[in-house]
């Protein structure tokens, strides 16, 4: 799922971008083949894949995508966006969320998707990716089974960019930002206002009604004023400019909305995270919710049944915000499905805490399902004695990327199953410690 700040438009000599970390929540295994697309009628998996070639040899790195200044992570799929505004996506195809044809059911490396324009905004959904570019039109394609590519139909899947449509008032907007979610997508038009499309048995799409819209809807959040989102599969949160504050909805069952005691029924009326008036940065994951402040400390509440809110507080969940996460200051956090990773301030490092049933914290070894709630560095590729510094950092359900600074490579970890860790390989066991994005 997504997380998004708010692109104010400028004209086009001044256009920037600026990003906040990206994560995603949750297989067709079809054929097997390394280092490519796999074809329907590929056959099916010819048992344990071969070490990735990205890790050997000293001249391994040419063979490394890079130039990337953004991933962003869905359930079974990766995306990047380049320093050239370029788009790869690599993983399952199964819904379409890699922007290619039927015949294609998952692709083991990157493959460049085309956009009509330069994309400013990448973010991906758990099974659908969308993209604002810099003509601030938004872009979704994938799954579309409650409308949630926006295009005004309910055509399932949705295999390649479909641009979102006018909402029913016939105005076209300007998209500052956007989120997809699992079955839902919110975005903020250029003056603030939040709208949602897709489905809304949650109320995780806000006011848009009870029955599923593939139009944008004013979801009636906060009216102007939100200037970030992030969605979760079940809940959106938003951040607003009349005061850094945190506004959620959707179900509380687990805590995720933050606002206290756990609710029997969702709620489309936005209610307050108490997590302070000085947040910067904010993101949902499965069911749970982080947010950083302005003095880098990050927060979490909702769901912490294996340690997801890395915080020495006890129980199953959180119902408002807690004690702050271990390990000092962070420039980044994003929350995944059941685990969340953190860039330190401090040193550049990667710290990953939670679930880790498939590897996803990065730390070497062998799976377990124990609690893990002190956020411990992710190790660097074939060197389980160091860590890996990045530039940024992104959650799926049960996979993390990151791209490390210098050359702005990309090295992910967890579970691989459909080629969403990019390495040129699928199925076999989840990868416990990163492996290197490769060039397409």
């Amino acid at each position: 799922m997504g997380t998004r700040n708010r692109l104010a438009p400028l004209p086009a000599a001044s256009l920037f971008f600026a990003c906040a970390c990206a994560v995603g929540c949750t297989a067709i295994l079809g054929g097997f083949e390394v280092g490519g697309a796999v074809d329907a009628d590929a056959g099916t998996d010819a048992g344990e894949p071969d070490a990735p070639s990205s890790d050997a040899g000293p001249d391994a790195s040419s063979n490394h995508l890079s130039g990337v200044k953004l991933v962003t992570l869905g359930a079974r799929h990766s995306c990047a966006l380049t320093n050239a505004n370029e788009v790869f996506c690599w993983g399952d195809n199964a819904d379409g969320q890699l922007g290619l044809p039927a015949a294609t059911i998952r692709s083991e490396r990157p493959v460049k998707i085309t956009l009509p324009d330069d994309v400013k905004e990448l973010v991906a959904g758990a099974f659908h990716t969308c993209a604002v570019t810099r003509s601030f039109d938004a872009w979704c394609w994938g799954r579309n089974a409650c409308g949630q590519v926006g295009a005004g139909d309910d055509a399932n899947p949705s295999r390649a960019p479909r641009k979102v449509t006018t909402p029913s008032s016939g105005q076209p907007l300007q998209w500052s930002a956007i989120a997809p979610g699992l079955d839902h997508t919110c975005g903020i038009e250029s003056g603030g206002a939040t709208y949602c499309w897709g489905c809304n048995a949650d109320k995780q799409a806000g006011a848009i009604g009870a029955a599923p819209s593939n139009i944008p809807v004013n979801a009636g959040i906060d009216k102007q004023s939100a200037v970030a989102l992030s969605a979760g599969p079940t809940h959106t949160c938003i951040r607003s400019s009349a005061s850094p504050r945190v506004r959620c909805w959707g179900t509380s069952t687990l805590g995720a909305l933050g606002d206290g005691p756990p609710a029997s029924d969702a709620t489309d009326n936005a209610v307050e995270a108490n997590v302070g008036t000085s947040v910067t940065a904010l993101s949902a994951g499965d069911a749970h919710t982080c947010a950083l402040d302005a003095n880098k400390s990050a927060r979490c509440w909702g769901d912490n049944a294996f340690g997801q809110l890395g915080n020495t507080d006890a129980g199953a969940l959180l119902d408002a915000p807690g004690s702050e996460v271990l390990g000092g200051q962070a420039l980044a956090i994003a929350a995944g499905g059941a685990f969340t990773c953190v860039l330190s301030a401090a040193d550049a490092k990667v710290r990953c805490f939670g679930k880790n049933e498939s590897g996803e914290l990065g730390r070497a070894g062998t799976p377990d399902t124990a609690t893990h709630a002190v956020p411990e560095p992710v190790v660097r590729p074939g060197s389980p004695t160091a860590q890996i510094e990045a530039a940024s950092v992104a959650t799926g359900r049960d996979h993390a990327c990151a791209v490390l600074t210098g050359d702005g490579e990309v090295v992910c970890w967890g579970k691989g199953a459909d080629g969403q860790l990019g390495d040129g390989t699928a199925g076999g066991e989840p990868r416990t410690s990163p492996v290197f994005v490769l060039r397409p």
